[in-house]
């Protein structure tokens, strides 16, 4: 079996106000411990944003939908 570590929307609007996630300082911390962990153990780091539409915090090419910079994929991922 292998192992790979998914970041689903993990992306600028998640974090902000007003449309921030529960605990979402917690969580960003959480997500930032846990990428470095599988970036030490050589596994595979994926990522999936989501799509809104026109006008949405995440509407693709507008600063909300881009991943959080804190987490931002490296080359390969």
């Amino acid at each position: 079996m292998k192992e790979a570590l998914i970041i689903l929307d993990a992306q600028v609007n998640m974090f902000a106000e007003p449309t921030a996630a529960y605990d979402a300082d917690r969580l960003l911390e959480r997500l930032v411990w846990l990428i470095a962990q599988a970036r030490q153990s050589h596994l595979p780091v994926f990522y999936v944003q989501h799509n809104g539409s026109p006008g949405s915090v995440d509407e693709p090419g507008t600063p909300g939908w881009e991943i959080h910079p804190a987490l931002a994929p490296q080359p390969g991922e």
